[in-house]
């Protein structure tokens, strides 16, 4: 953004991977006058949510989004021992031990735990979401260790560890396939035969009033 519009913008993390919340009414309650942004991260398609508690928090100080910045797109993976080799064997699976198969979360309505409960209704099948973990990092690490079954987890995350064979990938978990792995086919086309996206956006947000560049 510096190179594009020529002027210094600064840029403030802040801690608190539960706490978007807070920060999003921080701008929410800033002057409208442009010069406070909000980057924040979409869970699910077509939706602009930043915790399970925006809904209620933010209800009447939402900040405007303004446009799509990012998207990454999630990998519907699995622990190797489980022996199935694509979407419809899990589903079969997942049939035949209903809430045996555990898949990671990164915390109550993160994009894991969302994919992974969207999944569950539309196959038709029970699924248990496995204690939230601190990152996708770690709840990578959790499914290379066997203590999870499946996770779907970001691309750039998970790629190294499919390549190096220590989980199995059966599908991208968005409407097309995913560029950074683009032999894998969606779930959709992968043994669901349903619509199925659960990528995440990361969207530019600003004070509800901000006037548009003229």
């Amino acid at each position: 953004m510096s190179q594009t519009f020529g002027q210094p913008f600064i840029v403030e993390g802040k801690p608190g991977r539960q706490r978007p919340a807070r920060r999003a009414t921080q701008v929410a309650r800033a002057p409208n006058d442009g010069y406070t942004l909000f980057l924040a991260r979409c869970r699910m398609r077509r939706m602009w949510r930043l915790t399970p508690a925006s809904a209620t928090d933010l209800a009447k100080e939402l900040p405007t989004p303004i446009a799509l910045v990012a998207t990454v797109p999630s990998i519907l993976v699995v622990h190797p021992s489980l022996g199935v080799a694509n979407v419809q064997e899990l589903i079969a699976l997942a049939k035949a031990k209903p809430d045996q198969l555990f898949f990671g979360s990164v915390g109550v309505g993160s994009p894991p735990h969302l994919a992974g409960e969207l999944f569950a209704v539309m196959a038709g099948v029970k699924l248990r979401a496995r204690a939230p973990r601190r990152g996708s990092g770690q709840a990578a690490t959790d499914l290379i260790a066997g203590r999870i079954s499946m996770v779907f987890s970001p691309a750039s995350t998970i790629a190294p560890h499919i390549t190096a064979g220590s989980v199995k990938a059966l599908a991208a978990a968005t409407a097309k396939r995913a560029s950074l792995l683009p032999d894998l086919p969606t779930i959709a086309g992968g043994g669901l035969r349903r619509a199925f996206d659960s990528g995440i956006w990361g969207g530019l947000m600003a004070p509800a009033g901000t006037r548009r560049a003229r």
